[in-house]
């Protein structure tokens, strides 16, 4: 078993409880929170057993469209929208509001004018994406900083959201940026970039389970 085999599996439970902790919050709380997070960490799941079955069946051009415009899109949707319901000025619903038409517009233009048959990855909408919800994110640590909830910030289940994808997002912008050229060109170190991208994303999901057996939305 590679390196990379092993951190998949890693992963794939690290998915898992994240997933098993929204269910248990759901079913002891009963807060609706709880429930969207559950649908959407069972999606994440049950996306990636459908991308491995698809990969061991040698369909990887299925594969490809499979992530980059259903599993990536649905990603960055969800976690928009987690955000866009959690902002209550005006200006940072806007900005939300207009950072998911942009990326819409985005993926259609990624479909049907830059991507090609070679290309393994869809970095283009996919940084797009990317620094959209690094605003976001960014957005909402500074109104934490600039209101009394600051003092509690430890109890809100958006701010373990938030570091976590802060953690993943920031840290993979450029390894996803330039995914493809890496790929192409330098096959070393694309592996080596591909596994700290692995553990990043495990510990994204691990901070994910944390937030939500911790922590009580309001």
């Amino acid at each position: 078993m590679t390196s990379v085999e092993f951190l998949k599996i890693i992963l794939y439970c690290a998915e898992g409880i994240t997933f098993l902790s929204a269910l248990y919050k759901l079913l002891t709380t009963h807060i609706n929170e709880y429930k969207k997070l559950t649908f959407y960490f069972f999606f994440i799941i049950i996306s990636e057993q459908i991308g491995a079955f698809l990969v061991s069946k040698d369909l990887f051009n299925i594969t490809k469209y499979w992530y980059n415009f259903i599993v990536i899109p649905v990603e960055f949707f969800f976690f928009y929208w987690f955000l866009l319901r959690h902002f209550n000025s005006k200006k940072d619903r806007i900005i939300a509001k207009t950072g998911i038409v942009i990326l819409l517009f985005g993926f259609v233009i990624d479909c049907f004018f830059f991507y090609n048959s070679k290309a393994i990855f869809i970095s283009l909408s996919y940084t797009l994406g990317n620094f959209i919800l690094l605003i976001l994110v960014l957005l909402y640590f500074k109104n934490l900083i600039h209101s009394k909830r600051i003092l509690n910030f430890t109890t809100e289940l958006e701010f373990w959201i938030c570091l976590g994808l802060l953690i993943f997002y920031l840290c993979t912008f450029p390894f996803f940026g330039l995914y493809n050229y890496f790929l192409e060109n330098y096959p070393i170190e694309f592996r080596f970039y591909y596994i700290v991208m692995l553990v990043l994303n495990i510990v994204m999901y691990l901070i994910f389970s944390f937030g939500i057996l911790w922590t009580k939305p309001k």
